[in-house]
């Protein structure tokens, strides 16, 4: 799948008819879609089979917020939507956990926040929500202002193969896991992940994760 996506980025540089321009642009956005449906169903056969697992390294939220800002801005661009990224300042910058997969839950949020989109724009945000002896909880947000849910649909957006409308698949593509593997994904780490939305007014998608602060900066505070 990752050759086929690969070899139509290939022909989309080469000069062709209108037609087949358009015959490109349809096999790598199909392609596109079928790859993210496959690494998602992966991810839930390792979460059900409990063979999911998180790495404990050193990473920062600012820098991972500038590589998010660049995986994410062409799509942004696309729907000519503003795509901003704020980290508060007393978030530090040296945090223990698992950088890739809080990367791919806030790519996944922002990528359907972005989605379901029309005009407006998209702000993801990191702050302190509270600290511990033990740990750091920072809170993450994605918030839009796109097509919004209602009310009584809301308490099953977290479900497999959800779709908040029945309409939403044919114009907005997916099956429905993404919002599934995210949730998971958080509480495996020890968070939450919850939602506010009004109708026709945007989403709020939250998260709290637990993180370890580096010693360094843990004295720096307390100096």
């Amino acid at each position: 799948m990752k050759s086929i996506i690969g070899f139509s980025d290939i022909l989309s540089k080469i000069k062709l008819g209108d037609q087949e321009d358009e015959y490109v642009r349809m096999i790598k956005s199909a392609g596109e879609n079928l790859l993210i449906i496959i690494d998602d169903i992966l991810d839930l056969s390792k979460i059900e089979a409990g063979m999911l697992v998180f790495e404990k390294d050193y990473f920062s939220i600012k820098e991972t917020f500038k590589t998010l800002n660049v995986m994410l801005m062409e799509k942004a661009k696309e729907k000519n939507l503003e795509l901003v990224f704020i980290c508060d300042e007393d978030v530090s910058d040296i945090l223990l956990g698992d950088r890739m997969r809080l990367t791919q839950i806030i790519n996944n949020l922002t990528d359907n926040a972005i989605k379901f989109t029309e005009k407006g724009k998209v702000q993801v945000h990191a702050k302190i929500h509270q600290r511990t002896d033990e740990n750091t909880f920072i809170e993450f947000s994605v918030k839009d202002t796109g097509i919004g849910i209602s009310q009584n649909k809301l308490e099953y957006i977290f479900e497999r193969f959800c779709q908040v409308e029945s309409y939403t698949s044919r114009e907005y593509g997916g099956v429905g896991l993404g919002l599934s593997i995210a949730k998971k994904l958080v509480e495996l780490q020890g968070g939450s992940l919850y939602v506010k939305s009004e109708l026709k007014k945007g989403s709020v998608f939250s998260f709290c994760i637990p993180y370890k602060e580096s010693i360094k900066f843990i004295q720096h505070r307390q100096s």
